[in-house]
């Protein structure tokens, strides 16, 4: 863990989440001193020397600090006077925090303590130093050897939308980052047999999966008549709506919607 960060710095990022400028001034109010009591009460110095102690501890560290630097953004670029709940609303997300108050949270206090989790959360499963190892390695691996220009510049294309993942990651629960990198390395593999098996390095770009793809949001490989063999790709392909259009253009997706209904019948 970075020397410098310790409780007191713990604290003092905690502290530089409220809002500036506001009167009366949001950190001296009750609800704030509470809120702030029960984060602190999670995230506390025996947590922190435990968090010390934990592989890959320097880089949940910074995860971390990312995290709380970029809701100290958010809350600090919203316009007007914020109210406690926009605050808490704001740094939980609207989804998690309209669950907490139907469940009748007891007070400020607790919704730190909501919140303490959320940092907790944030330095488990796999870090952001994981990811980038990760995409390192699926990159190296489809630029060796040499794709064609034209299969190069499409890698390319693929390579501007990783950053998506990246910026996503602090927001990510710890079990979504988890099947991340079960993403990354299920790619990886198939990309390796498929080398094996005497696929072209152009054909490989074909399967390098975009960011969106990464976070889930279409089926991991591009389908081709042996995906089946694979249990996990099929039954991304099952899941795949007979009503969705696809782009013609697109490399990670059935050409279009009969293209779709024709795989489909092959399970």
């Amino acid at each position: 863990m970075p020397p410098a960060f310790g409780p007191s710095a713990m604290d003092a990022r905690v502290g530089d989440l409220f809002p500036k400028n506001q009167k009366p001034v949001f950190g001296k109010t009750q609800q704030a001193r509470e809120w702030k009591q029960g984060v602190m009460s999670v995230t506390s110095s025996e947590w922190l020397i435990q968090l010390k102690t934990t592989e890959y501890c320097d880089g949940r560290v910074k995860d971390l600090q990312e995290r709380l630097k970029l809701d100290a953004h958010r809350v600090q670029a919203a316009s007007g006077n914020l109210s406690f709940f926009d605050f808490v609303d704001m740094l939980l997300g609207k989804q998690d925090y309209d669950q907490l108050i139907k469940l009748g949270p007891d007070g400020p206090k607790q919704l730190g303590i909501e919140y303490g989790r959320v940092l907790v959360d944030v330095c488990q499963g796999p870090p952001s130093v994981i990811l980038d190892a990760w995409l390192n390695s699926l990159e190296a691996f489809v630029r060796s050897p040499h794709p064609s220009e034209s299969s190069a510049h499409e890698l390319g294309e693929i390579l501007k939308t990783w950053p998506k993942v990246s910026q996503d990651w602090p927001y990510l629960r710890s079990a979504e980052r988890s099947r991340i990198i079960s993403r990354c390395e299920h790619a990886l593999r198939h990309l390796q047999q498929y080398k094996e098996g005497g696929t072209s390095p152009d054909e490989l770009v074909h399967h390098v999966p975009t960011g969106s793809t990464l976070l889930g949001q279409r089926p991991l490989i591009a389908w081709h008549p042996e995906v089946h063999k694979c249990a996990t790709c099929a039954e991304e392909y099952r899941q795949v709506s007979h009503s969705l259009a696809h782009s013609a253009t697109s490399p990670f997706a059935p050409q279009a919607r009969a293209t779709v209904a024709r795989q489909m019948r092959t399970f």
